[in-house]
């Protein structure tokens, strides 16, 4: 999926660099469309595909014909974010030739069940990748991808540091709230 409409960390991750990359490239997403039409639509520079999508099986969308707009797109670069099932096989299906590289979000945790299956899938792709991106070097040792340290690159997120300005009375209103709790102010900010 893809932010907007969708907001979860991976789709604000995908939403700020495409942006930021649209500035100087072309930069297209694939993306499911949540229904069984296509759309195609550009938000902020960037171009998003919505391939047909004919329901989702364990979290993951069933898009049959996104290999063949990959193929039609041919483009210079594929990004894949992982963990994402129907991405990785429309890699591997229809961007022959293309190089990709990866940013390893996640392991496979809800539907670990599926991991055997999966498995010749997930090696196939480390295999070809040109580079696995991990935010972190901590996160390297204990993924899937641990096995092709050769390829894996730590890259930490971006963060638009303009979105965390105070803006308007919330200037006021903390120093109202470090006064009235008479000492500092720490907040957490999270998902279960």
């Amino acid at each position: 999926d893809c932010y907007p409409p969708t907001t979860g960390g991976i789709e604000q991750h995908m939403h700020l660099l495409c942006r930021q990359l649209a500035q100087t490239i072309d930069v297209i997403i694939l993306a499911p469309s949540r229904s069984r039409r296509r759309v195609e639509e550009r938000i902020e520079g960037v171009r998003i595909i919505r391939v047909p999508e004919f329901g989702r099986f364990a979290s993951t969308p069933l898009c049959p014909t996104a290999p063949f707009e990959l193929q039609r797109l041919h483009g210079d670069l594929v990004h894949l974010h992982f963990p994402n099932p129907m991405g990785d096989l429309t890699q591997l299906l229809g961007g022959s030739g293309i190089p990709f590289v990866m940013t390893y979000h996640a392991d496979i945790i809800k539907q670990k069940l599926f991991l055997p299956i999966y498995r010749p899938v997930l090696n196939l792709l480390f295999k070809k990748a040109r580079k696995i991106i991990f935010s972190a070097e901590e996160n390297i040792s204990g993924s899937l991808a641990n096995g092709c340290r050769d390829k894996c690159a730590v890259i930490p997120f971006g963060v638009e540091i303009e979105a965390f300005r105070l803006r308007g009375e919330e200037e006021t209103d903390r120093a109202a709230l470090r006064r009235d709790l008479d000492g500092p102010v720490v907040l957490f900010v999270g998902a279960a």
